[in-house]
């Protein structure tokens, strides 16, 4: 996660989020639906988190075998990830303007950054610059209550974000058809526990989205 005001207050909270009840169920969905999309990118060697904030997935990407970095905007984030994952090279940087050369990595993720970023098309576009296999996108469903409970009443850094429903990330996709995306999108986190694993409906508070490139693009 990654927003435009940063500080270190904000970075705490988020941080502690993830250690209640309900964040820690939330952070298991997610790792879940992620780990799930990252299986399609087979033979993927390195990940670009844009917006990686304080490296929360870090471990995710390193336990799937990925040399991973990160790029984010907020100092008070890359500090906080310097501090406490060390082994998660971090640089700063806007995801408008990548600082690396056109197909540096297999994969480039956009986990609950896309929200901040405006506008989404322009860094969608550019995160396929920089991959050669395809995207990573998980982001909060516009069509989830949860999402909006998790926005006002949990977690205050995502004040500002711009949620997304499945349908408008499949259409960022699909602006991508010089490299023939192959668009595949699951949603996790309902209201009761028991319904976690029910991820065919768009109504999950969190989306994830892999847009894989053609072979011969690669």
């Amino acid at each position: 996660m990654s927003g435009p005001n940063s500080d270190p207050e904000a970075v705490r909270r988020y941080e502690e989020w993830y250690e209640t009840g309900f964040g820690r169920r939330a952070d298991a969905v997610e790792r879940r639906l992620l780990g799930r999309h990252l299986e399609g990118f087979g033979g993927a060697r390195s990940l670009l988190e844009i917006g990686c904030g304080t490296g929360h997935f870090a471990d995710l990407w390193a336990g799937s075998g990925l040399r991973s970095t990160g790029i984010d905007l907020a100092p008070d984030h890359l500090g906080f990830s310097r501090r406490t994952r060390p082994s998660f090279p971090v640089v700063r940087g806007d995801a408008l303007r990548l600082p690396f050369r056109d197909r540096s990595f297999d994969v480039a993720a956009l986990v609950t950054a896309l929200e901040f970023m405006s506008p989404p098309a322009a860094a969608v576009e550019e995160a396929a610059r920089v991959a050669r296999r395809g995207l990573l996108i998980g982001a909060l469903n516009r069509w989830s209550p949860v999402a909006w409970w998790r926005r006002f009443r949990v977690a205050s850094s995502y004040g500002g974000a711009g949620f997304f429903s499945p349908r408008e990330l499949k259409r960022l996709a699909e602006r991508l058809e010089d490299r023939s995306p192959a668009i595949r999108w699951h949603t996790g986190l309902y209201p009761w526990p028991w319904s976690d694993e029910v991820d065919a409906l768009p109504f999950g508070a969190f989306v994830v989205m892999s847009v894989r490139f053609s072979a011969d693009d690669s």
